[in-house]
């Protein structure tokens, strides 16, 4: 996850209706470390609802490790789900940091449709982690 090779943990958190919050725990050298940003653990959510969808990956950009979070919704209209991504880096092995912040449109071509690429927006992608097993059948 933060790019050391080490294997890193998972652990579901907490709950709401429809969505799972997320903690992380790399290795910072020494023992395992709960990830945090600005000095408070860094809790991510996932899953959502049929108008509203939250979703974690993990990749690297040229080479630099970063956790991406997704928060999509279509309370805006009905034909199209509005986009927000903010990636973070990695300062320290368990230390997340903002790296940036994008927001865009995704249309579609009917009311309520929803967008290609399903999990990106709804599913936790890290590693070979790949949950919930639902968004990804889609």
């Amino acid at each position: 996850m933060n790019g050391d090779g080490c294997d890193d943990a998972i652990v579901n958190v907490g709950h709401g209706a429809s969505t799972t919050f997320a903690a992380f725990l790399v290795f910072d050298g020494t023992s395992l470390a709960e990830v945090a940003e600005n000095g408070s653990p860094a809790i991510f959510i996932y899953e959502g609802s049929v108008r509203h969808g939250s979703g974690i990956e993990c990749r690297s950009t040229k080479g630099a490790p970063e956790l991406v979070s997704r928060a999509v919704s279509d309370y805006t209209s009905d034909f199209q789900w509005d986009v927000v991504e903010r990636v973070y880096r990695w300062p320290t092995a368990s230390t997340l940091a903002l790296y940036s912040t994008a927001s865009s449109v995704i249309q579609v071509a009917n009311a309520y449709e929803q967008p290609a690429d399903f999990a990106r927006y709804w599913g936790l992608t890290c590693g070979s982690v790949r949950t919930p097993g639902w968004a990804f059948t889609r």
